[in-house]
């Protein structure tokens, strides 16, 4: 495990907050402070940062197509806030001024003279705290979940919410659900004789009842605020946010007085959820489900925490493993040998359904509430435990995901563009821009290049399978074998330094009257040397068959 010494500041994440007529462009940084008497959580402000682009310098715009970077020298650096990013590079570009925001960026992004507009502000912020401290030291992870009072065709409301962090879990629940009284002796005898060997030792509930929703609501917010986390993870969080965003739309507050940090400014609360692809469109137009564990919804907010959902990082760091389902039960019961506390065969619980269905938890919030409200503990207590094993929260996703916003969870490339552009930047270049949109090549374009050679054209060189002449050679192979490459793309570019950089001159055309598939398939296949060397020639340049050559002159 990764320590800091006395008095160095760590960055655990940023979020941008965009600038409006009420505010102006803001970051809100989570910081860790360590010392000698402890680790210190603080939030630090950073108002108007100025994060730079660059554009080519006039009188070296002789490229039409965009070039993958280009020396400092040939640039134009200007420095802006986030928020007025695109509108400043428009200008700078000599573009036509546009209404809406995503042509704007199409339009700025689509230029050859663009430069490093694709890393965020948030993203250079992180990497300032890494230049000058690159340790990272585990990440503080508060879990949280809701119950609620659900029946076929509805959700329902929030009765329950818990969250637990270290030793401590905080549980509410609406009076109106559990009843008049005193509950908490009984709760607890019920956690003692069910639960407490499941439980690390002094782990502590405080187990609260209140009379509204909004005040169980911002009563468990309000408890984690005062923690700061640097993560609030929910398993499914989709879920458990739209439950809480009902709430609030019920009772007319703003999403941000719940999940922003109490101690900032009201101009500073700020609140948005990412949402990520829920399909995927193939290239001959269809579409195809993308599994709710792959999947990547980000909520955005100006809090000590970033919020994750438990269950996509599972999934995200286990891409390579077969995994049909990501429930917690399943998943706690892989890894840790301890599935949902069902109360399956206990005397105290008389059912016959030990499904965690709608059924089943209909019938424990009716009949058996103190049960319930333990399986509820497990729930946040069991991801502690889970996490406790894997470390997916607490270091794994933290180092995964690197300086990258994590908004960009599922797009490795993300990832790599954004090393890349501090890489070029040390070496006095700026990393290019994609362009979002289809560019018409004056050179031959980079698609269509992955080509399945015939099987029937593979030269027979085996011999002795044949029993009647066993001389006769055939394509007959007793062993096969695939391989693939880890990493083939930028594996095979490195090995040949080959890059737009290193390239002397490219085909801006294919020979006339050649079919350009012809032309791709002849040139991947030259790679094979001698074998087909015969057919490059007769393909390319035309050369006579063998069949019509003189004897004599061969």
């Amino acid at each position: 495990m990764a320590t800091l010494s006395d008095g160095i500041i760590e960055c655990k994440h940023v979020t941008h907050v965009p600038a409006t007529e009420y505010r102006p462009d803001i970051h809100i940084v989570k910081e860790v402070i360590h010392s000698v008497d402890g680790d210190i959580p603080n939030i630090k402000i950073i108002k108007n940062y100025k994060r730079p682009f660059w554009i080519t310098k006039k009188p070296h715009r002789n490229n039409v197509d965009k070039k993958e970077w280009e020396s400092i020298k040939k640039l134009t650096q200007y420095d802006v806030t986030e928020s007025e990013l695109y509108e400043k590079a428009r200008q700078a570009l000599e573009i036509p001024k546009q209404s809406k925001q995503n042509q704007l960026m199409r339009m700025v992004n689509s230029s050859p003279y663009i430069y490093g507009t694709k890393v965020s502000s948030s993203t250079l912020i992180f990497q300032k705290y890494k230049d000058f401290h690159p340790s990272v030291t585990p990440y503080t992870t508060c879990m949280f979940d809701t119950e609620t009072l659900s029946v076929p065709g509805d959700f329902g409301e929030i009765m329950i919410a818990q969250a637990a962090i270290g030793n401590e879990c905080k549980l509410i629940c609406l009076r109106s659900w559990i009843g008049e009284g005193e509950h908490h002796t009984e709760l607890m005898r019920w956690v003692d004789k069910y639960l407490r060997e499941r439980l690390p030792p002094n782990y502590h509930i405080d187990f609260e009842i209140v009379d509204d929703l909004l005040v169980l609501v911002k009563t468990v917010f309000g408890w984690i605020h005062q923690r700061k986390p640097d993560i609030l993870a929910i398993w499914n969080q989709l879920f458990d946010i739209e439950r809480i965003l009902e709430t609030c739309e019920k009772y007319q507050i703003k999403p941000e007085d719940v999940f922003s940090d109490p101690a900032l400014p009201e101009a500073l609360r700020y609140f948005t959820i990412i949402r990520g692809q829920t399909v995927k469109r193939k290239h001959d137009g269809s579409e195809q489900p993308i599994p709710l564990a792959e999947q990547w919804h980000q909520v955005k907010t100006t809090s000590s925490f970033i919020i994750v959902d438990a269950m996509c990082v599972y999934r995200r760091l286990r891409l390579s493993q077969q995994m049909k389902k990501t429930k917690l039960d399943i998943v706690l019961k892989n890894e840790l040998g301890l599935g949902k506390l069902m109360f399956k065969d206990n005397p105290e619980v008389d059912t016959e359904l030990f499904e965690d269905g709608l059924e089943w938890h209909m019938i424990m919030r009716e009949k058996y509430k103190y049960a319930y409200l333990c399986y509820s503990i497990w729930d946040v207590a069991g991801m502690q435990a889970l996490d406790a094993k894997t470390k997916d929260l607490s270091m794994s996703f933290p180092v995964y995901m690197g300086i990258t916003d994590w908004e960009h969870a599922r797009s490795n490339p993300r990832k790599i563009l954004d090393g890349m552009h501090f890489y070029t930047l040390k070496h006095q270049h700026v990393l290019g821009v994609a362009s979002p949109v289809e560019q018409e090549f004056t050179t031959l374009g980079m698609k269509n290049w992955i080509l399945l050679l015939d099987s029937d054209n593979v030269r027979p060189e085996n011999t002795g399978y044949i029993i009647e002449d066993p001389s006769i050679h055939t394509t007959i192979r007793l062993i096969n074998a695939d391989t693939d490459s880890v990493s083939a793309y930028p594996s095979a570019g490195i090995a040949t330094n080959s890059c737009k950089q290193t390239t002397y001159a490219e085909i801006s055309q294919t020979p006339p009257n050649m079919d350009s598939m012809l032309y791709r398939y002849e040139n991947m296949n030259v790679v094979s040397g001698a074998a087909n060397s015969l057919e490059y020639c007769f393909q390319m340049f035309n050369f006579p068959l063998p069949k019509g050559l003189n004897p004599l002159e061969t």
